[in-house]
């Protein structure tokens, strides 16, 4: 159980941190709140995260914005935090060039438009 209060617009979903943003967001805001999300499920001990952003509104990132906010990710999440992000079709790149980022710097995360994939993939990892 969590010894402090979890982030805006996250619940705990069994073993998971569930994070459903709603409205508008600047791409700074929304990408500092999952920063947020990462710290305190490594400071909780919470194994994996699902950022479901398909009700959130923000800028589609450049190429350069996902590489600068996903090495950010990695870097504070490690392998010790795992995540599945849940997005509109439109945010996620054919190649998934986002996913390819944060596998290569040691994160174990993945991008879907469909939140059941997405459900299933993170508890598959967390097992």
């Amino acid at each position: 159980m969590p010894t402090t209060d979890a982030p805006a617009s996250v619940t705990l979903e069994g073993n998971y941190a569930f994070y459903k943003p709603e409205g508008e967001f600047t791409l700074a805001d929304i990408t500092a709140a999952v920063d947020d999300v990462i710290i305190w499920c490594r400071r909780e001990r919470i194994r994996g995260i699902l950022a479901d952003v398909r009700k959130a509104v923000f800028e589609r990132p450049t190429v350069a914005q996902r590489f600068t906010f996903i090495t950010r990710w990695a870097d504070l999440a490690g392998p010790s935090v795992v995540i599945a992000v849940c997005a509109d079709p439109a945010m996620i790149l054919e190649d998934k060039f986002g996913v390819v980022i944060a596998n290569n710097r040691g994160m174990i995360a993945d991008a879907f438009s469909d939140i059941g994939e997405a459900t299933a993939w993170l508890t598959d990892r967390l097992g």
